[in-house]
Formats: C-alpha cells, sequence, structure tokens
C-alpha cells in the first residue's frame, strides 16, 4: 500500500489484503512485469495524480492520452470524470481494460482518434508521441478546458 503524497490517492496491488482505509481513494493494481510502466511509482505519475486531485470535479470530461495501464484514468473515473482513455499498444490497452475492471470503474477505452472535446486532456506520455499529438491535444480540449502534459 502506497500514499500518494498530497492526494487522497492510495495505491494497492491486488495481491495486497491491507484494509483499505475508508477515507482515501484506493487504485488497485495488477503485476506488469516490468512490461511497461503503470505501477504508479514514477514522479511524473505522482505529479499527474496529484493535479487530478486538485483540478477534476465530478461530471466533467477528461481526456486520458497514452492511458498505458490506466492509474490517471481511474483516479479520475473516481472522483466521478467521465473519461475517454487512448491506448494504441494492444499489450498495453488490454492491460488498462484489466485494470478499469479490477477498479470498477467505466472508462471508454480506444485505440486512437479520439473524438469531441473535454475539459481536462491529460498526456502522460514521452516526447516523440507528445509532440507528435500536440496540435490534436490542443483540439481536444474545451475553450476554459485543462491541458496537462509532461514537459
Amino acid at each position: 500500500m502506497y500514499e500518494v503524497p498530497g492526494t487522497n490517492f492510495v495505491l494497492m496491488g491486488d495481491w495486497d489484503n491491507t484494509p483499505e482505509p475508508l477515507d482515501k481513494i484506493i487504485i488497485r493494481l495488477l503485476p506488469t512485469a516490468g512490461r511497461f510502466y503503470g505501477q504508479g511509482w514514477r514522479s511524473s505519475t505522482q505529479v499527474f495524480l496529484r493535479k487530478l486531485a486538485q483540478h477534476v470535479k465530478p461530471e466533467m470530461t477528461v481526456l486520458d492520452f497514452g492511458t498505458g495501464t490506466g492509474i490517471l484514468s481511474i483516479a479520475a473515473a473516481k472522483m466521478g470524470a467521465w473519461v475517454t482513455a487512448v491506448e494504441n499498444d494492444p499489450v498495453v490497452f488490454q492491460s488498462a481494460r484489466e485494470h478499469f475492471a479490477l477498479n470498477s470503474v467505466e472508462v471508454t477505452l480506444i485505440p486512437d482518434n479520439p473524438q469531441g472535446q473535454f475539459d481536462m486532456v491529460v498526456a502522460n506520455v514521452g516526447d516523440i508521441a507528445l509532440n507528435a499529438n500536440r496540435a490534436m491535444l490542443r483540439r481536444a480540449l474545451t475553450p476554459r478546458g485543462n491541458l496537462l502534459w509532461q514537459l
């Protein structure tokens, strides 16, 4: 069990039998065996979780571009947002689907081309993916929306 500093989020492996704190937002994780990121330990993921904790409101729409295992989507959905997640790697896509089921959240998971505009766009991806999709991510944002991406 790991409490993300500055948030109400607690990351717990699906193998962790520790009683869940009732006053926290629990994000359950499956082992990924080092195949890809997604366990929430990276500092950039924790920064994004802190930003989500500050800015996500119930009923807002969130696009999580490059969702990976879905931690940020799960966090936003558990805070009451309507979430669309984009992941183009088929193996990671399946992992995201499994994480959404494990956490009992409804997230629209797509492989590419998000449609519409969102109150918040989150992109915790590398420079190449970010640069290739920067214009699309800006278009996906409502005029008063928040854009959170890795710098």
